[in-house]
């Protein structure tokens, strides 16, 4: 499904194909909002940031332009607690101070810093949730995965029922959508935990 394909949908769907009360550069709008809500929801999307040096001459690294949010930060493979720069004073030493174990991350001005900062160089590496690519051309396959293309269309629905104060209707397609991405989330997390096999008694251990 493509932007085109979203927008015949919706008009259809509302019965305005003509832009009466809605405007394409409208559903165009719901798309990228509705493209970025189920990132941000469900954290389909991950990528990863390697900065090869991060010592004494390098003090934050720029966080990723798709940035939405971290998973795991890790220095030299060694992974890091998160804090923030107003715990800095309660961890015991200074953020200038240099020389110790790198032990925690922080963000501070879309930077990501490290605590203590590292004497030597090496590699950091930032796992995080990324932002989809928003629609530029409209006869692109949207950049989700197929079975949230439904959603999109029922998330645009409820924007133009807003816009029409239809309220009702609106709630209940804000309930689908909830219910979709709930469901999303928690198969994800599931897909995650691993499984073991269950060890059971050799028939032949008692049978003699």
């Amino acid at each position: 499904m493509n932007a085109n394909d979203v927008v015949r949908q919706v008009q259809h769907l509302f019965g305005d194909s003509f832009e009466v009360q809605i405007k394409v550069e409208d559903i165009i709008d719901w798309i990228n909002e509705s493209l970025m809500t189920i990132a941000r929801e469900t954290e389909y999307k991950t990528s990863t940031q390697t900065t090869a040096l991060y010592g004494p001459t390098t003090l934050g690294v720029d966080l990723p332009v798709d940035f939405i949010g971290e998973k795991r930060v890790t220095w030299d493979g060694t992974p890091l607690n998160k804090t923030e720069l107003t715990a800095l004073d309660d961890l015991g030493a200074l953020p200038s101070d240099i020389g110790p174990a790198v032990s925690h991350f922080y963000f501070w001005e879309d930077k990501t810093w490290l605590y203590p900062q590292p004497g030597t160089a090496k590699p950091m590496l930032l796992y995080y949730v990324a932002a989809p690519t928003l629609v530029g051309d409209m006869n692109i396959p949207l950049a989700l995965p197929l079975h949230f293309h439904k959603d999109i269309v029922r998330m645009c629905m409820v924007r133009a029922r807003e816009l029409n104060e239809d309220w009702d209707q609106a709630r209940v397609l804000q309930n689908e959508i909830d219910a979709n991405l709930g469901k999303t989330r928690d198969d994800q997390q599931n897909r995650g935990r691993e499984t073991f096999p269950v060890v059971r008694d050799d028939p032949a251990d008692w049978m003699h």
